[in-house]
């Protein structure tokens, strides 16, 4: 049985009292406060995703990646990395960067682009390896390295399907992606329908 008889909640010896409903008015106020920070967090982070999808999908970024797969073709991969690649492999390491500096969400990338970007990681790795020693630069595409790893591990964390290739298939992918970029020129360059 609860006494409630000697409870004061107004005048000498309510403090107690007070001082529970300003606990109660401050907690509330914090959540309050992180659920906005969250939200205009997320709406920041969605804005950063659409700029970064315009940037990869517009047709400059789109005529480098394919100029640089156009001139993959047949090329060995000792011979390292056209020198039109730079575009692309700089877009692909601040993303990486990005990632990993927590400003982007890997697992958003990872559901939305963690085939493709493991697919480009894998299809340019040999010649950039080779670039890393012929400049002695061993960070030389480093933070997208580390994003495609990073997708990896994601699809073995979910148990999805990791993303492996056999160096006999790059050929046929350079073809792919050159033919896909080929399209998707034509398509952002097309004229807009009277």
């Amino acid at each position: 049985m609860i006494r409630l008889d000697d409870v004061v909640l107004l005048g000498p010896g309510s403090e107690w009292f007070w001082t529970f409903v300003q606990a109660i008015a401050l907690t509330i106020t914090f959540v309050a406060i992180y659920r906005q920070l969250r939200s205009a967090r997320s709406a920041a982070e969605f804005e950063q995703v659409r700029e970064i999808e315009a940037e990869f999908y517009s047709a400059r970024l789109t005529r480098a990646r394919l100029s640089l797969y156009e001139q993959l073709r047949g090329r060995k991969p000792e011979e390292g990395l056209p020198a039109g690649a730079i575009d692309v492999l700089c877009w692909y390491d601040n993303l990486g960067y990005l990632v990993a500096a927590g400003h982007l969400s890997a697992d958003w990338f990872h559901a939305s682009w963690g085939a493709s970007i493991q697919n480009e990681w894998w299809l340019l790795e040999p010649y950039r390896a080779c670039d890393r020693i012929a400049d002695e630069d061993p960070d030389y595409g480093k933070s997208f390295e580390r994003l495609a790893h990073r997708m990896h591990q994601l699809d073995l964390q979910r148990r999805q399907p990791a993303v492996v290739h056999e160096d006999a298939e790059r050929p046929a992918w350079i073809e792919r992606y050159a033919r896909l970029l080929h399209a998707r020129l034509a398509f952002i360059e097309a004229p807009a329908p009277a």
